[in-house]
């Protein structure tokens, strides 16, 4: 099965960081054969590559991945895959800093993974809160700070909603966001503001945040 054999590979790849050529070109192989497993066997080993080029610095093939798999989603395929696509191309643009893109994408991705997600997984929804907290606090426009703050209160507070099956990143990717995020929304607010900001996120409702999300030139309290 090309998915298990992906994730052995990755999982080879995160405890040898020096690096693993072998490893690399089992997860290649296991991505390109998952596509013929239907849509989400091919999306978990392609998102696990993707993350392993996004991790060494190489968002180049990284995007290149995540072409490879939109161009696997059938015309059947449910609009909560397209989200989480959409999710993952932000999370490509903040790493390369390109945050204006990857607050638009977010607020398209958040609108088609909530045709699903809050039914069967609501912590698809929440996945997006911390890459949007990033992306906001990145593009540093007025309100955007406060606003990502806002976001990553939410990621917390909700971070534990229906965490059972498919997850778009591993562990070790949501750790990094959060922590990205944290790292540029503390150093744009100063202590009080960013608690203040922190504490209406985590008191927000997953829907009202997810609402937050879709409106990206939207400040806080407005």
């Amino acid at each position: 099965m090309p998915v298990f054999t992906a994730r052995l590979a990755a999982v080879r790849l995160r405890l040898r960081p020096e690096g693993d050529p072998e490893a690399e070109r089992l997860l290649t192989e296991a991505a390109d054969a998952a596509g013929e497993w239907g849509a989400e066997a091919a999306g978990a080993a392609r998102m696990l590559l993707v993350q392993h080029y996004a991790h060494t610095g190489r968002t180049g093939p990284a995007r290149t991945q995540l072409t490879l798999l939109e161009g696997e989603f059938g015309e059947v395929t449910p609009a909560l895959f397209w989200g989480l696509a959409g999710g993952t191309w932000a999370w490509l643009d903040c790493v390369d800093g390109a945050y204006d893109r990857a607050v638009e994408r977010l607020a398209r991705a958040v609108v088609d993974v909530e045709t699903l997600a809050h039914l069967v997984a609501p912590y698809l929804v929440v996945a997006q809160f911390g890459t949007a907290a990033w992306a906001r606090g990145g593009r540093g426009g007025p309100g955007d700070a406060e606003a990502g703050a806002r976001f990553l209160g939410a990621y917390d507070a909700h971070a534990g909603a229906g965490t059972g099956g498919f997850r778009p990143f591993t562990p070790e990717t949501e750790a990094l966001i959060r922590a990205r995020a944290e790292e540029v929304l503390r150093a744009a607010l100063a202590p009080e503001a960013y608690t203040r900001h922190y504490e209406e996120g985590a008191a927000l409702s997953l829907r009202a945040a997810a609402d937050l999300v879709r409106r990206p030139w939207t400040a806080p309290g407005a």
